[in-house]
């Protein structure tokens, strides 16, 4: 005799649940840091073409790209700060 197959959920494992997790924060933080990502970026071609046109050679693209993951999650961290969420209801 054969029993039929009970599809029995297994529990998830803490690697693909600490994953999940994780590409949550990913993805919620990815809007903002791309944001002032082209931003900043902007504003160092900018400098870097009036720079030029005195012979100054000048290159920023890591620290405008540093800049833009720390105010991308500074952005994060003030968005569930209870404060913010207190005078958005007041509005």
């Amino acid at each position: 005799m054969s029993q039929p197959a009970i599809a029995a959920s297994a529990p998830t494992s803490f690697l693909r649940r600490a994953f999940d997790w994780w590409l949550a924060q990913v993805m919620h933080a990815l809007p903002p840091t791309i944001f002032f990502f082209v931003g900043f970026n902007l504003i160092l071609w900018t400098k870097r073409l009036i720079l030029e046109e005195h012979g100054i050679d000048y290159t920023g693209f890591f620290t405008a790209t540093v800049a833009a993951l720390l105010v991308g999650k500074a952005v994060l961290v003030t968005d569930n700060l209870l404060l913010c969420a207190v005078s958005i209801v007041r509005q």
